[in-house]
This record gives C-alpha cells, structure tokens and sequence, in this order.
C-alpha cells in the first residue's frame, strides 16, 4: 500500500493537486475534513476543534485505505495541525502530537508557495505568513525524518514532479 499526503500552507494548490493525482491514478483521495468541518461552523473554531478534525480525517483515510489496499492520496495529514496549532495557539494537543508519532506516509509533497498567488477564501486566515508557513512545515518534514518532496513552479510542472515520484515508489512496490 502506498500513501502520499500533500501538505503544507494554505493557498499552495494542495487540493488541486491532491484531485489531479488520485484522477490520474485512479485512487482513493482523501479529502481535507478541515475545510468540511470550518464550511459548518462559518470558520469557527477552537484549538479544541483541531483534535475532532484531525480524529475525522484519520478516520476518513482509514476508509479510503480499505477501499482501495494499492495507493491512498491523503489532501492534507496530521502535519497541518500541529503546524496549525503551533502557529495560532503555540501550543499542540498530545493527542495530535501521538498522532504524528504513530504516523506513516511513503511520501509527503510539501507546495513551495512562491509563485503561487494568494486566492481568498473565507476559510483561510493567513495571506500574509505564507513564508513563515512553509519554513515551519519543511522544519516538520526534516526533523519527523519523513520522505517529501518539495514541488514548485506551476501547475503542470508540480503535477510533473509528484507523478515522477509516485511512479517510482509504485515501481519500488
């Protein structure tokens, strides 16, 4: 079985991404309960409310990992919680922090935010930290000493890059 989780800061083409590569493989895609979850509660929320939608989207790859046993494309993983969490609280629930611990993924695309226009969203918060952002994920990425790939440029190119390397773990598998 195969996981891929794309992550990282918000606005980056983490969605669009995370659809393109489940149509072309034809996979599971888990989408990000987060954006469910804020479109309910008119984007509120408390640092609480993270650990209920972290257990939904853990819940909700669990699924998606059953149904299809070969390759799971996860838009969004634990990871942006605890970046969240750390960010806007300065602290992490020990339930996310076990969460990451006993996290796996065979690969996680990390979207540089450089060249990427901000799109506003109601459900988005930070336009302004995009670079504060993505140092935080990528420090997550190098010290959990999980295997990522930072994708840039512009779309075809990321879809480019993600493909090469899906295709190499799928060959590998």
């Amino acid at each position: 079985m195969i996981k891929v989780v794309v992550t990282g800061v918000e606005s980056t083409g983490k969605t669009v991404l995370a659809q393109s590569i489940g149509g072309y493989y034809k996979c599971q895609m888990v989408e990000e309960y987060a954006r469910t979850y804020l479109q309910v509660t008119k984007g509120q929320y408390t640092q609480s409310d993270l650990v209920t939608i972290l257990n939904r989207q853990m819940a909700n790859e669990a699924v998606a990992i059953k149904t299809d046993p070969n390759l799971v494309v996860c838009d969004t993983g634990p990871y942006v919680i605890k970046v969240w969490s750390t960010f806007k609280y300065n602290t992490v629930d020990p339930k996310i922090l076990q969460t990451i611990q006993n996290y796996e993924a065979d690969l996680f695309i990390l979207p540089d935010y450089k060249g990427i226009p901000y799109e506003e969203d109601p459900l988005r918060e930070n336009p302004n930290d995009r670079e504060i952002l993505f140092e935080m994920y990528l420090k997550e990425m190098v010290n959990q000493d999980v295997p990522f790939l930072i994708v840039s440029g512009d779309f075809e190119n990321r879809l480019w890059q993600v493909k090469r390397a899906v295709d190499w773990l799928v060959d590998r598998s």
